[in-house]
């Protein structure tokens, strides 16, 4: 008990002199904090919220709807939710399950790191669209991210994603209307969080490129803070990938502030993120192969990416057609318990 007071004294130092620290950061070089503020708010009205608002809304309201209410399975309705609504969808969903079954708490405890998911709108068109100017890579990195994240959870979860909800006592839903309204304001709110974050750590990576030229081992704390910035600061592709999978500490704080009190152990958490980065760059080098991609952007002094040799409807349709004939494989299957003998 002593040992974890300590641990949390510890925690609260750091905080504190990492907020007086970025005060006399602002303080000392108020140029570099406004073009990081600019930078940020630029992502975030080009990228963020034309991509991910009007998105946000119809996840939302399946989120409310009486499908979600009256779902057995309602893990692995969550776990798919959370591959359409985005990073911070499946924690909130998880911890609302939690106050309304607390008996699930270990489960929704272990069932956290492997149910935080990059959506589409995010991947396909704020990343593939809108920074590297490709639909077809955008198309490939979800891919690549939705299947990593499935082996990951059928590999270490395989029970939780299948568990059967044994509580019928469920409340009835709301209407269809008052869904609608609920579903925009909540979405205004979520994307506003998003934008948030993605100023600050604008601001924080601006003062961190400035110091690099300097102390040159900082220069990967530009990749782990924040997901939109980190990903337009390379054009790498599996760096994104990774980093897609990995999720960056800005959505590791998001997670826990919406997780309520089923956070899973923190060094958990990020082995299990850093596990599914890497899985989806693996994914992503077997795509670029299997579909003949040649990607001419690999660092981020270059501009664009080769044409790849398949279109867009035929590259879109033959990758939703994978992921949805294993979806539905998934879904369908009996586990023993046994890994190899599920997996094969």
């Amino acid at each position: 008990m002593v040992f974890t007071k300590d641990k949390r004294r510890i925690g609260e130092y750091l905080s504190l002199f990492a907020a007086i620290f970025l005060i006399g950061l602002i303080i000392s070089k108020p140029d570099l904090c406004s073009s990081g503020a600019a930078t940020g708010l630029k992502i975030c009205a080009d990228i963020i919220i034309p991509s991910l608002f009007p998105f946000t809304v119809p996840v939302l309201f399946l989120i409310n709807s009486n499908a979600f209410i009256k779902c057995k399975r309602k893990f692995l309705y969550i776990f798919l939710l959370s591959m359409l609504g985005g990073y911070p969808i499946g924690a909130k969903m998880l911890s609302d399950l939690n106050g309304k079954d607390p008996a699930y708490k270990e489960h929704i405890k272990k069932a956290l790191p492997y149910f935080v998911n990059a959506g589409p709108a995010f991947i396909v068109i704020a990343v593939g669209k809108g920074i590297l100017k490709s639909v077809k890579i955008g198309y490939m990195l979800l891919a690549a991210h939705c299947i990593a994240s499935i082996i990951c959870a059928l590999i270490f979860i395989p029970r939780i994603i299948i568990m059967n909800r044994k509580n019928d006592n469920e409340i009835s839903g709301i209407s269809a209307a008052d869904n609608f309204v609920l579903s925009v304001k909540n979405a205004s709110g979520a994307v506003l969080s998003i934008c948030s974050y993605v100023v600050i750590f604008s601001v924080i990576n601006k003062y961190l490129i400035s110091f690099c030229g300097s102390f040159g081992a900082i220069k990967p704390l530009i990749y782990v803070t924040e997901i939109t910035t980190a990903v337009n600061s390379t054009k790498n592709i599996y760096l994104i990938s990774f980093l897609l999978g990995f999720s960056g500490f800005s959505v590791i704080a998001q997670v826990y502030s919406v997780a309520g009190n089923v956070k899973a152990p923190l060094f958990k958490f990020i082995a299990v993120r850093t596990m599914h980065g890497i899985l989806s760059a693996i994914l992503m080098k077997v795509f670029l192969n299997l579909f003949n991609v040649t990607v001419t952007a690999m660092s981020a002094g270059t501009n664009g990416i080769n044409t790849p040799a398949v279109n867009d409807g035929a590259l879109g349709f033959s990758l939703a057609i994978m992921a949805l004939l294993f979806i539905i494989n998934v879904s369908s299957k009996k586990f023993s318990g046994n890994i190899v003998k599920d997996v094969l």
